[in-house]
């Protein structure tokens, strides 16, 4: 906080992107609005503006009234039910592009407003009640693999009154499994 101005001040945090070693012309990330890519050992970070989306068919920005590559086409309808602050969602569809399992890729939404796509890291898929990608065996259904067994009653049967469901509202009663 500066003084006398009871203004907390964020700066942009700088990300160093090594390119030694890459190709000329490699991406090293992309999303529907921009892309870094490395050319000639240097990295350069490009955002698509006036009307444009990335193509992964094309490496580049393109126009938006050519056929964008998936998932960049747009908003179509994503968002409209979604009218609170920030949120992502897992894009449960399977990618056209590439063949990536579905929930390779999220979207965001702000007060209704759809504001693109982002890919997952290899090998992960969006997780959206962690709002992160993660590996599939840490993801519950639909996007992963996870299987949460339920803590079960004396007599097997899953007690409802504890998690996953929902928390303890009776504290007296005996458990199967210690609460950690």
């Amino acid at each position: 906080m500066f003084p006398g101005v009871g203004v907390m001040w964020a700066f942009p945090m700088e990300m160093e992107y090594d390119c030694s070693g890459l190709p000329d012309n490699f991406i090293y990330w992309w999303a529907c609005g921009s892309y870094g890519i490395c050319r000639g050992g240097q990295y350069t970070q490009i955002d698509c503006i006036n009307g444009t989306s990335y193509d992964r068919r094309t490496g580049d920005c393109v126009p938006n009234s050519q056929s964008v590559a998936f998932p960049c086409q747009g908003d179509q309808g994503h968002c409209m039910s979604h009218p609170g602050p920030g949120q992502r969602f897992a894009d449960q569809t399977t990618d056209p592009v590439e063949g990536l399992p579905a929930c390779s890729f999220y979207f965001t939404c702000s007060y209704g407003k759809y504001l693109g796509h982002q890919k997952c890291s290899q090998g992960t898929v969006y997780d959206e009640p962690q709002q992160r990608c993660l590996p599939a065996s840490m993801v519950a259904p639909p996007c992963g693999t996870l299987v949460v067994q339920p803590i079960t009653d004396n007599f097997g049967n899953p007690d409802y009154n504890r998690w996953p469901f929902v928390p303890n509202q009776n504290p007296g009663y005996p458990q199967a499994r210690p609460q950690f």
